[in-house]
């Protein structure tokens, strides 16, 4: 990693007038204003601890979920308008409103006061980190959807199974105030050392604010738009003799005195108009003003043969071959840390990244030039590497080495995941009976379990640390595909016994044990099998809601189970917990339980005590309005409905509500919610467009109907598997009441899986059971058995076949296919 000749900046600093470098005026008034910050921060914060709600995180990093999701949160509005506000104005925000300088100055204080002084680490290549990782935070996932799908698709190309898709935008969505506040922030023993990394760390080996200028990612972003900005720190060539006073007072690496003897003002994206440099000037020569932008400005001709002169002297940390060599070390350690232990953020990875190619330039120095030293710390004198170097030295081979160890989890974590991405097959279509992988599915499968056994820790037979929970739902859903329900039960039961699983979760859990039961209850004692699978279920929910009381329906779903087999027990509902208790969730639900035991009185109770907790929460009020209606307080579900109408921002919310206001009767008003819901945010997903289709059906806007339940499609046009669900919705929606063009439409979709995908056996066995149903009884036999024949290991598809050709008189070849389906059970 070659270094220029010198790696100290020349800065001829000069006594102006007989006067040494005054101090900032501006300074105090700065850090007031960044004491002030943190005082807000604390009353946010506070005020959601005692209110239960507050307005979401003012982080820009929050704008990731509007441009993936569509919730318009304080994060993005706040990012938007500091953006507007640094095309006009430049970067004050960094400097004046930003809890990462305020700490970097604090701590670049802290160490002027200890006699350290950190010279700023120059590079003319790593400044563009910040820009790359806001492109990748805040445009590419926009960028993936709107024009590199598009664009594979317009080429014929499928989607690289390796590139996660972003997510589809269904709209938006107000999401400015939150419960979760602090959902999004990572937990105290991950802040800390982020603080000292970005804070601490990046200022005493980088110089002063060196986590800006080399990885904050928002500053990337603010650095692009900051050259059109007029307002601008301009000079009155007149007054300026030239000292360097302000290029000595800028904290923000700028060489001042450079910029405005060439272009009359500063040009650097780097300025964050701390003002430093205005205060600090003994002849009062600069000022802050509007006039012309950076962007286009050329060199004063009185200043080019001088411009010229300092930019050939400008010393730099690194020559050429060494930024390209610094560059690779970063994203190498970018790489490395990130995620490591399911833990380390984006922003502290770009810390600690920084840090590490900064300490390797120096180590490197160490290594190949006479002199080398750490502030006050000497490593290496007149070619001799003293104790500390040679300490250093070895820190850094450990540094390195888990370094290294850290890339190689996070890699072959990535293939892992990457490689479940590339299945791609609902769980819901894995759970049924007659499902028979691809071959390619199968091989995806099985080598994403290889990638995650390697990922594990070293007790775990791996190479790198304990698979989180999140990892573990991915290798059940793998084992899943390969028929594995044994093991994605086992793996499931150990990510409720250690992760925050939800109801969608331990339900998923309860799907695969039930499959895994049935498959194994074979024989004579069947009965007894499923029996004990039984109690293994409702064990399974009991102990997902000892470990997590908050997962309500789990709750809901064993109390209805324990009624069904006459085993009902209250003791469920007795919990400790009294955040829990006086959850409305928790008390609709436990009303839905006394329904069941017609104790109308019971549900007038809790229905009294949600009612007087005033909850804003859509879905809350909805199915408390359910429920007064059901107990006949038809004034009581009207207000709630109303007041969940006044907070209702999505295309759930909205159907629900519209399917309470028909259940009264009121059909225009019904209508009039779904044509709201359809353009509320999920009103373009499928399932939004088939209940506002089927309501149309069922209203008497038949061709409305029909017309959206069919556009439904074209939304997952390259989505083959939501595609097989949505071709059939429509043929099964025209079944009854008959509707022809329904049943075609779905039927074609069918034709155009198989065709697409000749190889997959469950598009097949589909479109054979709707043509089979529709009166095409030869193509559907057709179609079976080749689903058959493609799902050579399947005793299901076999028995499929035999029943449908059995169904359509061909007796004979019935006849193969049932002992085929025996064979096959027998040797599975």
């Amino acid at each position: 990693m070659a270094q220029t000749a010198s790696s100290s900046v020349s800065l001829p600093v000069v006594e102006a007038n007989g006067k040494k470098i005054k101090q900032t005026r501006i300074g105090p008034w700065r850090a007031a204003a960044l004491v002030a910050l943190h005082v807000f921060m604390a009353i946010h914060i506070v005020q959601w601890l005692v209110m239960g709600s507050t307005i979401s995180p003012i982080e820009p990093s929050e704008s990731m979920e509007t441009l993936e999701q569509g919730f318009i949160n304080a994060g993005a509005i706040f990012f938007a308008a500091a953006i507007i506000l640094t095309v006009v104005f430049g970067r004050y925000i960094c400097g004046w409103a930003c809890h990462v300088v305020a700490l970097q100055d604090f701590c670049h204080w802290l160490m002027g006061k200890a006699g350290i002084r950190p010279k700023p680490f120059r590079s003319r290549l790593l400044i563009f980190i910040p820009l790359a990782l806001g492109f990748y935070m805040f445009i590419w996932p926009t960028f993936k959807r709107v024009a590199l799908e598009p664009a594979l698709a317009a080429m014929g190309m499928e989607w690289p199974w390796w590139l996660r898709k972003s997510p589809p935008l269904f709209g938006v969505q107000s999401e400015i105030v939150v419960t979760d506040f602090w959902a999004t922030f990572p937990e105290w023993y991950i802040a800390v050392p982020f603080l000292l990394v970005c804070g601490f760390a990046t200022v005493y080996f980088l110089g002063a604010k060196a986590f800006c200028t080399y990885a904050c990612p928002y500053g990337g972003i603010f650095a692009f738009v900051e050259p059109v900005a007029p307002v601008r720190i301009r000079v009155d060539h007149d007054k300026c003799q030239e000292c360097g006073h302000c290029t000595a007072a800028c904290t923000s690496n700028v060489r001042v005195h450079e910029e405005i003897k060439a272009y009359g003002m500063v040009v650097d994206p780097g300025c964050m108009k701390t003002m430093d440099c205005i205060s600090v000037c003994p002849n009062d020569a600069l000022s802050i003003g509007l006039g012309r932008p950076a962007l286009g400005a050329g060199v004063r001709d009185e200043a080019k043969d001088s411009h010229k002169q300092a930019r050939a002297k400008r010393r730099y940390d690194l020559n050429w071959p060494g930024e390209v060599a610094a560059l690779l070390v970063f994203v190498f350690l970018f790489i490395a840390t990130r995620g490591m232990f399911d833990r380390v953020p984006m922003l502290m990875a770009g810390g600690l990244a920084i840090v590490g190619t900064g300490l390797t330039v120096l180590l490197w120095k160490m290594l190949f030039t006479p002199n080398a030293r750490i502030h006050r710390l000497t490593l290496k004198s007149k070619g001799a590497i003293r104790p500390l170097g040679y300490a250093f030295a070895l820190l850094m081979l450990a540094g390195w080495a888990f370094a290294a160890w850290g890339g190689v989890g996070n890699v072959t974590r990535w293939r892992g995941d990457a490689l479940h991405a590339g299945v791609g097959v609902p769980v819901d279509t894995i759970m049924r009976p007659e499902y028979a992988p691809s071959a390619t599915t199968v091989q995806r499968a099985r080598a994403g379990l290889e990638w995650f056994a390697r990922a594990d820790s070293f007790e775990n037979g791996g190479i790198g640390w304990e698979l989180s929970p999140d990892d573990l739902v991915r290798v059940a859903y793998l084992h899943t595909v390969l028929g594995q329900n044994d093991r994605a039960v086992e793996t499931l039961r150990k990510v409720v016994e250690t992760g925050n699983p939800t109801d969608a979760l331990v339900f998923q859990l309860l799907a695969v044990h039930a499959a895994d039961a049935n498959a194994r209850a074979v024989g004579p004692d069947r009965a007894d099998m499923i029996g004990r699978a039984n109690d293994e279920q409702l064990e399974i929910m009991r102990d997902a809601i000892a470990l997590h009381p908050e997962l309500h329906g789990v709750r809901l779903r064993l109390s209805q189970q324990l009624f069904n087999m006459a085993l009902f027990d209250w003791s469920v509902w007795d919990v400790e917990d009294e955040a829990v208790t006086e959850d409305p969730k928790f008390l609709l639900n436990k009303g839905q339980v006394h329904a069941l035991h017609s104790e109308r009185d019971k549900m007038g109770e809790l229905l009294d005590r949600v009612i007087a907790m005033e909850t804003d929460r859509p879905e809350i009020l909805l199915e408390a309005a359910q429920l007064a209606g059901s107990l006949g307080r038809s004034a009581d579900a009207q207000r709630l409905l109303e007041a969940a109408l006044e907070h209702a921002d999505s295309a759930p919310a909205l159907m629900s509500a519209a399917r309470i206001t028909a259940s009264t009767g009121r059909i225009a008003d019904a209508r009039a919610l779904v044509d709201r819901a359809l353009e509320a945010h999920g009103g373009r997903r499928p399932a939004a467009r088939f209940d506002a289709g089927r309501f149309y059906l069922s209203s008497g806007q038949t061709d409305k109907g029909r017309e959206m339940m069919i556009s439904a499609a074209d939304i997952f046009a390259d989505e083959p598997w939501q595609l097989l669900g949505v071709a059939s919705a429509l043929v099964q929606t025209g079944m009854e009441p008959p509707d022809q063009a329904l049943k075609d439409a779905g039927i074609e979709l069918l034709r155009g899986l198989v065709e697409d995908h000749p190889d997959t056996p469950t598009f097949r066995h589909d479109l054979a059971g709707w043509l089979f149903s529709t009166g095409s009884s030869d193509e559907a036999a057709e179609q079976i058995v080749r689903a058959a024949e493609l799902g050579a290991s399947n005793a299901v598809l076999a028995q499929r076949a035999a029943q449908l050709l059995q169904a359509a008189g061909q007796q004979e070849r019935a006849q193969f296919w049932m002992e085929q389906a025996r064979l096959r059970a027998e040797n599975p």
